[in-house]
């Protein structure tokens, strides 16, 4: 157990998850088999919540990515530039061959969101001078987040 009172697994955890672990099938919604109906229902999810939004200027982050089938989801479906944040090496490894496998470019950095690297806070406070709106945080299975924080 980790010492962090928001973190109740902690790096060792998910390193352990991850490493060794074989990549996960795309996310593909449009695909003609039984297990797509969950991701159809995701993806109703969010194009609800992303309506209006496509495009390269939105900026996504995925916080928690490690072996995340979402950043190439989001960036094939709304055309999303997409990164992500992991503590886990295994998990930013496996996030970065997901997005190779794919043929999505994004970036995955291997952080603490409770404890960036100083490099990443300043490239992100650069990047907000350059993109007309924020970046969307997306925190996996949080729909109220999107709505409250970016889209009202």
């Amino acid at each position: 157990m980790t010492e962090n009172p928001r973190d109740l697994a902690g790096p060792g955890y998910w390193n352990e998850v991850w490493d060794g672990k074989a990549l996960p099938p795309p996310m593909r919604p449009e695909e003609d088999r039984l297990g797509a109906w969950v991701d159809r229902q995701f993806h109703d999810l969010f194009s609800e919540a992303f309506a209006g939004l496509r495009g390269p200027a939105v900026r996504l982050c995925e916080v928690g990515c490690g072996c995340s089938v979402w950043l190439p989801y989001f960036a094939r479906s709304f055309g999303f530039t997409v990164e992500g944040i992991d503590y886990s090496p295994p998990g930013v490894a496996q996030s970065q061959a997901i997005l190779r496998r794919e043929g999505v470019d994004g970036a995955v950095h291997l952080a603490d969101l409770f404890a960036p690297a100083a490099a990443l806070l300043r490239a992100e406070l650069d990047l907000k001078h350059v993109l007309p709106r924020k970046p969307l945080v997306l925190c996996p299975f949080s729909k109220h987040c999107f709505r409250r924080t970016f889209l009202e």
